[in-house]
């Protein structure tokens, strides 16, 4: 039930209110309905007139115009870029006692061909479809006038391998077409399987048992060769052109009944949350996957390069009991989904064939940057597209990103803030270098990037996290201040001296941990871990002390901590679980850092 297709979307901005900060600035991502009037049937027309039984897959072809399949009307409809539903192929049957056409199996012209419960579709590169006939046990071949033949396999189940019309597939659901003409089938009752240009059907290994079903896949082609995400009964699983495998476990039933997963595959998400049940997938890139739940009926996105989830469509709660279903378009935050199931991409938004709702939905102003690191090819991601921009360098350890998307981070919101105050001499463009635990570390990086003349300005968090990987000795905690002060003044010195020969600016934002300030934030964590040595401001003033021996600016953040937290109401600046901003805190820091940085205006230096 996929599609792959590829490329960046647009962000959409719109002003907001965050808690604490006035006249924030926030990204808007909008759920709109594209086509279907949520009535039962197989009416064709114009788009919001259209009518649906059960639209369970879409893709789109390299021309823009969207497949569906409807599994419950037996049909493949197609939306056109000017908003007309027409039937591609399949015979109208009169429906059964309940919402079901009856299904049946003939190839031919569109008007005498016929479908039993087709779920996933693809297009290849030509413009044919694949379906998955799902019922039928086969894979049917669409072309662009609608001529439906048998691509592989027969209406007698089974699990066999061999050429493609001897193979037999068992309720296969969901398919993807790589560029070079390759077929890959989630065969749910079988296995992940694929069919070679020349039809041979073979199956991919995944390192997995019997009943953890592949229920779809996506393929995004990279030069090294195809990369396979996998929607599974207990996760999501990534195969890497070089046969590496990646493993997101998924909700509860993974705790109950999967098998120990090698720790070499195994990806938590993080802050350790739920990745939920994916039941369809859409590549964005090499390293984002875009899936629907229909359990929790939600449509996510999964960044693998740093392990982060966000729900951009439905209601953004872990909620299993099926109580989440419903319909509303709009901001995305409030928007409900009904069993959403196919899924597929294009540049501008998200398509999900919302199946409950008997609707096409459309998913707009996803932003899909994310902080990086050097070796992930920082400059190509991160300033490929910014080379007429005021280029910021938001270099820290995980404090910077974690757990967010672009959206809600730090840097997204320092950079709509700046862009909206038109505070910098060019449009500003942040990119975060995240993941830098160890002083030295973040500073090579800064003085990488500074070298390559890839950056206006480099902002360096410090905090405690920074301190304790930089200068902890063995039993884990920081010798005396007068033992580790001196030399972050003489690294912060050095730092911003080679900075300067490259004519970049060093500014050091400092902050506390709640350790520091006020324990009730995170409380979880402080009460499950031994800060006894540790529970006042001094380390703070001495860091800040050093920030300014060095010469570097300074933001200094803790007075803002202090003064929101005395307020009567305020919410949460950290999680629950550790020592990671909520997504409060990141939305007040950013703005906080934005204020800072528009009035010490370093770019006039």
């Amino acid at each position: 039930m996929t599609a792959n297709l590829r490329a960046p979307l647009g962000v959409l901005i719109a002003g907001a209110a965050i808690a604490g900060v006035t006249a924030a600035v926030s990204a808007a991502t909008i759920v709109a309905t594209l086509a279907g009037s949520g009535a039962w049937g197989a009416a064709n027309g114009s788009a919001r007139a259209a009518s649906f039984m059960m639209p369970a897959g879409v893709a789109f072809d390299r021309s823009g115009d969207l497949f569906i399949t409807d599994a419950q009307a037996q049909q493949i409809r197609e939306l056109s870029p000017d908003g007309a539903v027409r039937t591609l192929a399949g015979a109208v049957t009169n429906a059964t006692s309940g919402l079901t056409a009856h299904g049946g199996y003939r190839d031919g012209g569109a008007a005498v061909a016929r479908f039993n419960h087709p779920l996933g579709i693809a297009a290849d590169r030509s413009g044919n479809l694949y379906v998955a006939d799902t019922l039928n046990h086969c894979i049917r071949k669409v072309t662009r006038e609608g001529v439906v033949s048998t691509y592989a396999g027969s209406t007698e189940s089974g699990y066999v391998n061999g050429s493609r019309l001897q193979a037999r597939f068992r309720q296969p659901e969901g398919i993807a077409v790589d560029r070079g003409g390759n077929v890959y089938v989630a065969d749910v009752a079988t296995a992940l399987r694929k069919i070679s240009p020349s039809g041979d059907v073979t199956t991919i290994e995944r390192q997995t048992t019997d009943n953890n079903e592949a229920l779809s896949v996506a393929v995004y082609d990279t030069e090294s060769g195809p990369l396979l995400y996998v929607a599974e009964r207990f996760g999501l699983s990534i195969l890497h052109p070089d046969g590496t495998l990646e493993r997101f476990p998924g909700g509860d039933d993974y705790d109950v009944t999967f098998p120990a997963v090698p720790k070499n595959v195994l990806r938590i998400i993080q802050a350790r949350r739920p990745i939920g049940f994916p039941t369809a997938v859409a590549a964005i890139d090499d390293h984002t996957v875009a899936f629907t739940d229909a359990r929790t009926n939600t449509v996510r996105i999964l960044e693998t390069v740093h392990g982060t989830l966000r729900i951009v469509g439905g209601a953004s709660i872990e909620d299993a009991s099926g109580d989440t279903g419903g319909f509303r378009d709009g901001d995305s935050s409030r928007s409900l989904f009904d069993a959403p199931l196919g899924i597929a991409t294009r540049a501008a938004e998200i398509v999900v064939a919302d199946s409950g709702n008997r609707r096409i939905r459309s998913i707009s102003g996803v932003e899909y940057r994310h902080a990086v690191a050097p070796a992930l090819g920082l400059l190509d991601t991160g300033f490929g597209s910014a080379q007429n921009a005021y280029r910021i360098a938001y270099v820290g350890n995980s404090s910077v990103w974690y757990n967010t998307g672009w959206d809600d981070s730090i840097e997204g919101v320092v950079e709509r803030a700046l862009n909206a105050a038109h505070a910098t001499p060019q449009r500003a463009h942040i990119i975060g270098v995240a993941g830098n635990e160890k002083f030295g570390v973040a500073a090579q990086y800064a003085e990488w990037l500074a070298k390559l003349g890839g950056v206006n300005l480099v902002v360096l968090n410090l905090n405690g996290g920074n301190l304790l990987s930089s200068f902890a000795g063995p039993d884990g905690k920081l010798p005396p201040i007068s033992t580790w002060q001196p030399q972050l003044t003489a690294n912060l010195r050095d730092l911003r001296r080679q900075l300067a020969r490259d004519h970049v600016p060093l500014v050091v934002v400092t902050h506390p941990f709640p350790n520091e300030y006020d324990w009730s934030e995170s409380a979880y964590t402080q009460l499950t871990q031994d800060y006894s040595y540790w529970d006042d401001d001094s380390i703070g003033k001495a860091t800040n002390a050093a920030v300014r021996d060095s010469g570097a600016q300074l933001i200094d953040l803790w007075p803002k901590f202090s003064q929101y937290d005395r307020r009567s109401a305020h919410a949460a600046l950290f999680g629950g679980d550790d020592f990671h901003f909520s997504r409060n805190g990141r939305l007040v820091v950013g703005q906080w850092v934005a204020q800072a940085l528009e009035k010490l205006a370093p770019w006039r230096r």
